[in-house]
């Protein structure tokens, strides 16, 4: 198995759960929100689910997660008739069932949120370089300007 860090340095700490530059992870469906008689009977009848995430989604993380392109995603998926929602720390998961997110849409879910994770964390990185870019080009202006 190869080194997680090099001799001398510590390994990263991972984030811990909640903290606001962790990834977004889907805990479980909550399943007060699953309909009873869907539990272990007939599960054909769609509805919604919910799932509680890891921590409260930011507003750019809502916004990646609601956009029409994930709609299409899903569609191209088989899953035209579902819809993302986040209501705070948790996902609603409109006109589905129990059946679907077992043989797939969980899947497709999970791969919408680590897409959502990719952009969120490249946008912060370039803000990063922005800003660094920023402070380097007016560090000379403070010189001369002494």
């Amino acid at each position: 198995m190869p080194p997680t860090s090099a001799p001398g340095h510590p390994a990263p700490r991972p984030l811990p759960l909640g903290h606001p530059s962790a990834p977004l992870e889907l805990l479980g469906v909550i399943s007060a929100t699953v309909p009873l008689e869907h539990r272990s009977g007939s599960r054909s009848a769609r509805y919604t689910v919910a799932a509680r995430f890891s921590r409260s989604a930011s507003a750019w993380e809502r916004s990646l997660i609601e956009h029409p392109h994930v709609h299409t995603i899903l569609a191209e998926q088989g899953y035209g008739s579902v819809r993302l929602k986040v209501l705070d720390r948790r996902l609603l998961i409109e006109n589905t069932n129990m059946q679907m997110l077992e043989r797939g849409l969980a899947a497709a879910i999970a791969a919408i949120l680590s897409a959502v994770d990719r952009e969120v964390a490249a946008g912060r990185a370039r803000s990063l370089r922005e800003a660094q870019q920023r402070r380097a080009a007016q560090a000379p202006r403070s010189v001369v300007g002494e």
